[in-house]
């Protein structure tokens, strides 16, 4: 299979590639479920794809990262791993045989960040191709909607943010969107499902019409045409339909709250160990029919980060496209993705969400300054560049930092020569191992890394 295990502590990390195949029987074992189940019910799996920027500042390209042997750096290593199996999955049988192979990224949802497409088009040009035309296959798939979402373009925390920068970091993923897709999004990925009223206004006066949120995130809903708000504690939403937020000036924006404990099972709890354990447990989202509702449509989703497929999770692209191949070839649900969802089923209840929270981190969002308060001089500028660019303008500070004991630098070295801190870092380790003889007893770095894995 050729195909390297991920990081030793990854969450999940386990599942054998002969333990998937045993456990799942081929597509056309199951036998399918009635025909009306498939037209009531839709299944949607969205993967937010994101890598931090690892550039150098200084030279703008990735250096060579250790712990990512035996790849170059970690954006190679994970590419390698999730980004490009997943534009061709395989599908096997009892004995191993690949029975087909599928881009996933056609027939799920999914949003790149915007400084990850950017390596890829120069570094994996082939990969980056394949997420593009899958984009235009979903659309054909799907009504003339694509599977593709946008993204805030750093990866910031909105919330957080001025205004000004939040509305700059909107419509620059808009922008790098429709640049890279040739299309206006419908949709957008908010970092970490950060939120408040504000981010959504600033959203749906740029024109999106969804966003994806946790389900602990609502704070309480009511249908159309009701006064009667139900509270939705403790994550207690349907997540099987579509809500719409009310917003100032007239605007709204449909909020999707995905399945938060299927969600986890697939990020944690080792889910991707069976592509057909994988389908069953999409199928469990699903409610038992009611006497007031017995044939509304429902949709059953999930959202996690991409790399679950394949990188935390060895062969878990395989999970995935096994299971949304069985749920379809057996008749069991339809799949969808956001923007086809709601454009065929509009929403009919209306929801309001919790301020200033996020999937993860609430404590950091819950920190929040007050509207119009003055927020801190290391926020993220407008231009994307974060405190590491700052920092990496003073090797000469932060290698005297790493070498306490060094005296002095090496007579005769300017500034200039110290540009980059594997510079400066070089000339303190050589003054510094000049003078270990008589420190014996110091700690020296055994291995020094550049500036900004120091300063995280």
């Amino acid at each position: 299979m050729g195909r390297p295990s991920p990081c030793a502590n990854a969450p999940g990390v386990g599942a054998s590639y002969n333990s998937i195949v045993k456990s799942e029987s081929s597509p056309k074992d199951a036998k399918p479920t009635s025909p009306s189940a498939a037209t009531q019910r839709y299944v949607c799996v969205h993967g937010h794809f994101y890598q931090p920027p690892r550039e150098n500042p200084w030279l703008e390209t990735v250096e060579v990262e250790d712990s990512a042997a035996p790849y170059h750096d970690w954006n190679e290593r994970i590419s390698a791993e999730c980004y490009a199996p997943n534009s061709a999955s395989r599908i096997t049988n009892r004995k191993g045989e690949i029975v087909r192979i599928i881009n996933n990224y056609a027939r799920m949802s999914f949003n790149f960040g915007p400084t990850l497409l950017k390596w890829m088009a120069d570094n994996t040009p082939r990969t980056y191709r394949t997420i593009l035309d899958a984009d235009r296959a979903s659309a054909q798939r799907y009504g003339g909607h694509g599977s593709a979402i946008a993204q805030a373009y750093n990866h910031i925390i909105l919330p957080l943010a001025s205004r000004r920068d939040a509305i700059t970091q909107i419509r620059w993923g808009i922008a790098d969107f429709e640049h890279r897709f040739g299309r206006r999004p419908e949709g957008m990925w908010l970092a970490e499902t950060a939120v408040n009223r504000s981010v959504l206004e600033m959203m749906a006066a740029e024109g999106i019409k969804f966003t994806i949120l946790a389900p602990h995130q609502c704070a309480r809903v009511r249908q159309f045409a009701t006064d009667n708000w139900l509270p939705t504690p403790n994550a207690a939403v349907d997540t099987t339909r579509p809500y719409l937020v009310h917003l100032d000036q007239g605007r709204s924006i449909a909020v999707f709250f995905y399945d938060g404990p299927a969600s986890r099972a697939i990020a944690f709890e080792g889910l991707l160990n069976s592509g057909e354990a994988f389908g069953s447990r999409l199928l469990d989202g699903f409610h038992a029919p009611t006497p007031n509702s017995p044939d509304r449509v429902q949709l059953s989703h999930v959202a996690t980060d991409g790399e679950s497929y394949g990188h935390h999770h060895k062969y878990g692209e395989m999970a995935l496209s096994y299971a949304m191949h069985w749920i379809e070839s057996n008749g069991h649900a339809t799949l969808t993705n956001y923007g086809d969802f709601l454009e065929k089923f509009p929403p009919e209840w209306e929801a309001e969400v919790v301020e200033n929270t996020s999937w993860s981190c609430v404590p950091a969002v819950a920190r929040a300054p007050a509207r119009g308060a003055r927020l801190p001089a290391r926020r993220h500028r407008a231009a994307g560049r974060s405190a590491r660019c700052t920092a990496a303008a003073r090797p000469v500070e932060c290698a005297r930092r790493l070498y306490p004991h060094c005296p002095r630098p090496l007579a005769g070295v300017g500034r200039p020569l110290l540009r980059t801190t594997r510079q400066a870092a070089h000339h303190f380790r050589r003054a510094h191992h000049s003078a270990g003889t008589a420190r014996a007893g110091t700690p020296r770095p055994a291995h020094v890394h550049e500036l900004r894995l120091v300063l995280r």
